[in-house]
């Protein structure tokens, strides 16, 4: 836990693909998968799937993207959708994080 708490950032997207798996086994039906190019992250998406049954039946057929560009070291994009439920409250569907830049059309749509 140490190391995980103090390491450099690079040993921590090292840890994204594992991170991916572990979604997975622990939420049945959810997706998550990590790009890698060689040894390098390149992006990572993940939707849980009490987030999409959520949206499929009880949120309003309304999808809010939210993008925000990542400054630093590791420039990058993270990207979001939001859906509306039925009682106005925001609820989370999707996330991806991508270290280069990149338009709708290249994200998990």
């Amino acid at each position: 836990m140490q190391l995980l708490t103090n390491g450099r950032l690079e040993d921590h997207y090292k840890l994204l693909p594992w991170i991916c798996v572990a979604i997975v086994r622990a939420n049945p039906n959810s997706r998550a998968f990590c790009e890698l190019q060689g040894s390098r992250f390149k992006c990572m998406f993940v939707v849980y799937s009490t987030s999409l049954n959520g949206f499929i039946l009880g949120c309003r057929k309304i999808l809010f993207v939210d993008r925000a560009h990542l400054s630093g070291p590791y420039e990058g994009t993270t990207l979001s959708a939001i859906a509306l439920e039925a009682d106005d409250h925001l609820s989370t569907l999707y996330m991806q994080l991508c270290l280069r830049r990149m338009s709708m059309s290249g994200s998990g749509f």
